[in-house]
């Protein structure tokens, strides 16, 4: 099996983008800063680099990348949020098998014979009709999403930052579309997206 994958980037309406995509290795990521837009690029900036150095153990690359983002960004967070989502597809085609690791509210579906399927849990909560979303870099104990499962030919998988909820109504439509079909859908929506936007598509054949 092979992969083939394609990348997008949408700014939406702020005037600065906090979120950061890796793709080695057959791992695909996204990662959406939190905080003001200084701090939150540079969370997002470190989850990514301290990620590229531990793909051969993702458990431990997790609990790194808290660590460095509140040892090195928290004195620059004066008191407000600093940290970032992260959300990590890993396939090992020599076994056909998937691996999501997670942490947030970004987003990894699996498309499979047209169907759309979560295979991350949105990790936020609403409090006083103001909604909290769990991060690295926020507190020293990380609850990590994961999840696993068989990869098939033809499989699609979609990994994106919360923006993708800004358009959530098309997201059906995207089931029936090859990557770059699918890439530039979504692009054809920009001028509807208030967050930033940062996703990779990829399949599997």
């Amino acid at each position: 099996m092979k992969i083939i994958y394609e990348c997008g980037q949408v700014i939406g309406e702020k005037n600065y983008q906090s979120d950061e995509m890796f793709v080695k290795d057959n791992v695909f990521a996204v990662a959406d800063g939190m905080g003001d837009k200084n701090s939150g690029k540079l969370a997002a900036k470190v989850a990514i680099q301290v990620l590229e150095q531990n793909l051969e153990d993702l458990d431990k690359a997790f609990i790194k990348i808290n660590k460095e983002i509140i040892n090195r960004l928290s004195k620059y967070a004066d008191g407000f949020i600093c940290g970032t989502t992260l959300s990590v597809l890993k396939c090992d085609l020599a076994v056909s098998k998937y691996y999501v690791y997670h942490v947030g509210d970004s987003k990894i579906f699996l498309i499979r014979d047209k169907n759309l399927i979560q295979l991350t849990k949105d990790q936020n909560s609403v409090e006083n009709k103001k909604k909290y979303v769990k991060a690295l870099g926020i507190n020293w104990n990380i609850d990590v999403y994961k999840n696993e499962g068989s990869i098939k030919k033809e499989d699609i998988f979609f990994v994106s930052t919360d923006g993708i909820c800004d358009i959530k109504d098309m997201l059906e439509d995207i089931a029936n579309k090859e990557p770059k079909d699918i890439k530039d859908y979504i692009l054809s929506y920009q001028s509807h997206l208030k967050d930033n936007l940062s996703f990779i598509v990829l399949k599997v054949f």
